[in-house]
């Protein structure tokens, strides 16, 4: 299948991971880490005889290749937290565990020599929703913005990758190798260089330096020290720190410090006797100027060739020179409860459709407390780490295909619907003692949809959260006790016309140019519907009102009037809104009165205008979807009825 116009046609258009797939999760979510995706396009030009021919693409033909969400409209856009670049950044692609790099391996897959593949480069910030994410790609070819997704069912442009991030690996201090020399030892200056060399496969390719360096006299020109010792009896002043912004350029001693009142000679600091950036640098002078003892530590944070962050607290090792060492930035905030539960405190539920909108309610309960203080609130950063995923011993495990958690509850109704109108909520059978809460903890709630693509089963789900770059889960394993939920999805109901109460409006509109009638439709006591979809194929119609779609139009006399058209109005979903007969058909009537729109508390209605003036003909008999309050479709289609005179809603 192909795209043409009169310039050119994209034969093939195509968005694929390297390796030919649509899906992975070889993206840290940390901002930096970026996944590679291809776009493969064929574009074909005719010849000087009329022959379609294979041309490369313009270079403001490759800038317009874009990826965008799956659900973006014609502007496109990527959801909340992800970017696309068009070059390869400096840090490594694929995933690391353990001791090994896993690396991009190389595949069969090969599209053909006549494909112009072209990469994207995703990223995705720890900010976002960690949800999986599916993208289409878009290009702008002679004016005209093509995508590799398409609502045509003939359409050979059908294609999309998934891309799931996953949490940031962190590095322990019993991860590393220290090694520590002798760098400087003069009678006016002694320097000792420690070093850190991180597992295989894993390079520190920046350095963030400290956080709150001292701000000491007589800095050097690159170093941030994080501890200082003034003289006291024979010792003489030191202290500990980091060089930055020095690259791979030699380290000198007026690097690290100024002399004051002492002269120094200016000795280079040899820092490469490892390799890593990860160095520290004890200096001890009687040059050094400490006035005040500063015995406090720093986080120290670096960068690996992964983009993730790794964080330690870099202090001393003693008062007495017995230099310097690092730990793990450990959490000074404990965890103290941590648990997953349904609002009913129950921990199993069938109360979610399986139609992609509805929502299940899920809370997490969360105390956290501060060693030696007791509870603190979490910050915003740690309530919007707070997810729901499968339940798993491994923290960093991911959703089961078909199912969203938000953090937002939609438009849609919570709960169960029953035929005889009673709603089943989800807050049902709470006992009197069963509220489960603990005191000062915070309740955050979640919400997790199903999508009706995927086959049904119960599925067992667990909370996540991050405090201070640790992974905790309510898994037993990670948490003591532990919790769990179990949800069952329910295939949604379908409402056929005889479930609806209607109503005819005759008198919706009436003079001596135009008539409107007006349907409205009821669905069963405990329903609403809240969103009209429209009609999927609607007829085109000369002078079509800016808020309708017609199902069906034709030429009938009646009391004077020569054309009548039915359809629904769109974009007028809320209930009050008015009505004009220019927002059914434009040439209707030239005094565009209002229309009675809203005798019925419903948003169901069907409009049957009739004029004089000429209407194109056609009935397309198209599905018309609508959705009622716990977002479950129904489908339907309009007929004519008594010849064209009035209408009815049929099944679809």
């Amino acid at each position: 299948m192909t795209e043409e116009n009169k310039l050119s046609r994209l034969s093939h258009f195509r968005v694929t991971c390297p390796d030919g797939s649509n899906f992975t999760d070889n993206l840290y979510a940390n901002g930096r880490h970026q996944c590679e995706v291809v776009v493969e396009v064929i574009k074909e030009c005719p010849n000087r005889i009329g022959v379609w021919e294979r041309t490369e693409l313009t270079d403001e033909e490759v800038e317009s290749i874009r990826v965008v969400s799956f659900f973006s409209e014609d502007g496109g856009f990527l959801p909340s937290g992800w970017s696309c670049d068009e070059r390869k950044n400096i840090y490594s692609e694929g995933l690391w565990e353990g001791d090994k790099k896993v690396e991009l391996k190389p595949t069969d897959y090969n599209p053909g020599p006549l494909v112009q593949r072209v990469s994207r480069y995703l990223r995705f910030s720890s900010q976002g929703s960690m949800e999986s994410v599916r993208l289409v790609a878009c290009m702008v070819l002679n004016g005209q913005v093509y995508k590799t997704k398409s609502l045509a069912e003939d359409s050979g442009f059908d294609s999309s990758v998934t891309l799931q991030p996953v949490v940031p690996f962190r590095l322990s201090v019993k991860d590393l190798v220290e090694y520590k020399h002798a760098a400087v030892s003069d009678t006016a200056f002694y320097a000792t260089v420690y070093y850190w060399t991180p597992p295989a496969g894993v390079v520190f390719v920046a350095q963030e330096g400290l956080d709150r360096p001292l701000d000491m006299d007589y800095e050097g020109d690159h170093f941030q020290t994080g501890y200082a010792y003034a003289k006291q009896g024979n010792n003489t002043p030191h202290k500990g720190g980091v060089v930055v912004n020095k690259g791979n350029s030699p380290v000198m001693r007026s690097d690290i410090f100024k002399p004051y009142g002492v002269p120094v000679y200016n000795h280079y600091v040899r820092t490469d006797m490892r390799p890593t950036i990860m160095r520290a640098i004890t200096a001890r002078s009687l040059a050094l100027k400490v006035d005040v003892t500063h015995d406090s530590s720093r986080t120290w944070s670096l960068i690996d060739n992964f983009g993730n962050l790794h964080q330690f607290v870099l202090e001393s090792a003693g008062s007495n020179y017995e230099g310097l060492r690092i730990k793990d930035k450990g959490p000074n905030l404990n965890l103290t409860y941590f648990k997953i539960k349904l609002p009913n405190n129950q921990t199993w539920t069938d109360a979610l459709y399986s139609n992609g909108r509805h929502q299940c309610k899920v809370q997490v309960e969360v105390l956290l407390e501060r060693e030696g203080a007791g509870p603190v609130p979490l910050t915003a950063e740690q309530r919007a780490s707070v997810t729901i995923t499968r339940y798993s011993t491994n923290v960093h495990e991911v959703l089961p295909p078909g199912w969203s958690c938000d953090v937002e509850k939609n438009m849609f109704d919570t709960g169960r619907w029953v035929r005889d109108g009673i709603m089943e909520d989800e807050q049902r059978n709470i006992g009197p003692d069963d509220n489960g809460s603990v005191p000062f903890s915070e309740v955050i709630d979640r919400y997790m949809r199903f999508d009706s693509t995927t086959p049904i089963e119960t599925q067992k789900f667990m909370a996540r959260i991050i405090i201070d770059g640790v992974v905790y889960t309510t898994n037993p394993i990670s948490t003591p006790g532990g919790s769990s939920i179990d949800v069952l999805p329910i295939r949604p109901y379908r409402l056929s016309v005889r479930d609806l109460t209607v109503y005819h409006d005759f008198d919706a509109q009436h003079d001596a140019v135009s008539d409107a009638d007006v349907f409205y439709y009821n669905p069963p006591a405990g329903l609403r519907i809240v969103s009209t979809m429209g009609l999927d194929n609607p007829l085109q119609v000369n002078d079509e009102g800016d808020y309708f779609q017609t199902s069906f139009s034709q030429k009938i006399n009646r009391d004077g009037y020569r054309y009548c058209k039915a359809g629904v109005v769109l974009q007028k979903d809320v209930p009050g809104l008015k009505l004009r007969t220019h927002d059914v058909q434009r040439n209707a009537n030239f005094r565009n009165p209002y229309i009675e729109y809203n005798v019925v508390s419903t948003i169901f209605r069907v409009v049957k205008i009739w004029t004089k003036n000429p209407i194109v003909q056609g009935d397309t008999k198209s599905t018309l979807r609508v959705w009622d309050n716990f977002g479950c479709e129904h489908r339907f289609f309009i007929e004519k009825a008594d010849s064209g005179r009035s209408l009815e809603l049929k099944d679809a």
